[in-house]
């Protein structure tokens, strides 16, 4: 572990204790996003910090009690020789290691469990964080948080996370991802976490993003919009996706699309592959559907029955065709 400088050390007690201001936490998060092991190093801090509160709260170690042990050994040797104050000496700085690796055990003990990780293993989560904001999670997704949420509101996210934040003026909700830092302003927004980009759809209320990468700030950013923050920058647009929440709530809308874009939704919703060959055939094809937590072999025979395609199955894939009979025929595009 590097030895980390004292502004760092303050800055991170200062986020801690929910005191940091939004430039400080994006220095802290630039410093985050640098290396992997920089967060590890910032939890053991962090569980430190606290634990040191809690023992002295407590006064599950008493560390005068503990310091006047030493101390008493340390008089003894005054009256003893050169050799065995040595000797002793040693005895004594052993003794005060293991004092203080007892206290360290102790506060690691008392605070394992401060820093929360929820990840969604078998399927979608939804649940409440202790503000009362609630939280949806994709298959494969994953955030962190501290237990103590309440003092200082932030997330860290991995994967894909729906947001729905209770608003407090005084205590801002604040989430981090590699890419970005993301503040609410009374807010339910999507995240969708990459290594390369953030995707940030805001569906009610209004957020404000900082790019961790060159620390540039982007305000207002609205409900129907959504930001795209590569490394090196922002990119905004109306958001248009209308299926971007079907992972969560089950439902499938296709008022008159390409099947292009059918296939491509059905594709991330269900976490497989399904493509029309020859692409130009699907980008022709408009379909009108609609799917409720339906299984996807139900979804693929209802396309198949729809547009007068064949199915096949390929490696680790669904692939629609057209028949050689049907060939010479157009499939137009359906009112």
């Amino acid at each position: 572990m590097k030895t980390l400088s004292e502004d760092l050390m303050l800055l991170i007690e200062r986020e801690i204790s929910g005191q940091a201001s939004p430039e400080e936490l994006v220095t802290l998060n630039n410093w985050l996003s640098a290396d992997k092991k920089n967060i590890k190093e910032y939890q053991v801090l962090q569980q430190l910090y606290r634990g040191h509160q809690t023992l002295l709260r407590n006064n599950i170690v008493n560390t005068d009690e503990a310091w006047q042990k030493v101390s008493n050994k340390i008089e003894i040797l005054q009256n003893s020789n050169k050799k065995t104050i040595i000797y002793r000496w040693y005895y004594v700085l052993s003794a005060a290691a293991a004092i203080f690796i007892i206290v360290f055990f102790a506060w690691v003990f008392r605070i394992n469990n401060q820093v929360v990780t929820i990840e969604a293993v078998a399927g979608n989560e939804q649940f409440l964080l202790p503000d009362s904001s609630s939280v949806s999670l994709k298959k494969g997704s994953a955030i962190t948080y501290n237990r103590s949420f309440k003092k200082g509101r932030s997330v860290i996210v991995k994967g894909i996370a729906y947001f729905d934040v209770k608003h407090i003026v005084s205590n801002s909700f604040t989430v981090i991802t590699n890419n970005t830092l993301i503040q609410d302003i009374g807010t339910s927004f999507l995240v969708n976490n990459t290594i390369t980009k953030d995707e940030i759809t805001v569906f009610s209320g209004e957020i404000k993003c900082i790019n961790l990468s060159t620390k540039a700030v982007i305000n207002n950013i609205i409900a129907g919009k959504k930001i795209i923050n590569y490394s090196k920058g922002f990119v905004v647009t109306d958001f248009t996706d209308t299926n971007i929440l079907s992972w969560k709530s089950g439902v499938l809308d296709f008022p008159d699309v390409s099947l292009t874009r059918v296939l491509e939704d059905i594709s991330l919703h269900y976490g497989i592959t399904v493509k029309c060959l020859p692409i130009d055939l699907s980008n022709n094809i408009y379909v009108k559907l609609h799917f409720e937590n339906q299984p996807i072999q139900e979804v693929l025979n209802e396309i198949k029955l729809v547009t007068k395609l064949q199915l096949r199955k390929g490696n680790n894939e669904f692939i629609f065709f057209q028949s050689v009979k049907n060939e010479s025929s157009q499939i137009k595009k359906q009112k």
